[in-house]
């Protein structure tokens, strides 16, 4: 069983299917996840609403690298990734405000990204482009979870991030 926090997992957001079912099957989770966006998950967060055993977290990669490309994307890249920045400390600063909420509902919220590199600095977030594969660093992770985090086998050979309530 996977502990209650937040998890940075690396996987193709089209094949999320995939993920649930061996995370099942590894007897991971006691029950499939609600899916959700970031923004669902802050609204509950919010409005201080009961949240499910388990939630995954779709897409935010993806809006991250909307984010980056509308702010200038390559062409203006430090623009563009303080942008990204600045979107992703504004979600944190709300899991830090509702730290209490959380803390009071054993949660599990996986947050899947198209790529997830562990470098010196910590861990980076990027979005894999579904054709060309290639990937665009957008964030560290620390930026998004106001924890620490630390390296977690989440399926087996499969390694994330973790980072408490």
């Amino acid at each position: 069983m996977l502990e209650f926090g937040f998890y940075a997992v690396e996987w193709e957001g089209q094949r999320w299917k995939d993920l649930v079912q061996k995370l099942m099957e590894e007897e991971k989770l006691r029950k499939a996840p609600e899916r959700m966006g970031m923004i669902t998950l802050v609204r509950k967060l919010r409005r201080r609403e009961k949240l499910p055993e388990s939630i995954l977290v779709l897409n935010f990669d993806r809006a991250m690298y909307d984010v980056f490309w509308f702010n200038g994307g390559e062409g203006n890249e430090k623009a563009a990734q303080k942008a990204v920045e600045k979107v992703v400390r504004e979600f944190r600063r709300v899991f830090a405000h509702e730290r209490g909420s959380l803390l009071s509902q054993p949660t599990i919220i996986l947050i899947v990204f198209g790529s997830l590199e562990s470098t010196a600095d910590g861990w980076w977030a990027g979005y894999r482009h579904p054709r060309t594969k290639q990937v665009q660093r957008l964030f560290m992770v620390s930026q998004l979870v106001p924890t620490p985090l630390e390296p977690k086998e989440i399926l087996s050979g499969h390694l994330g991030c973790y980072g408490r309530f």
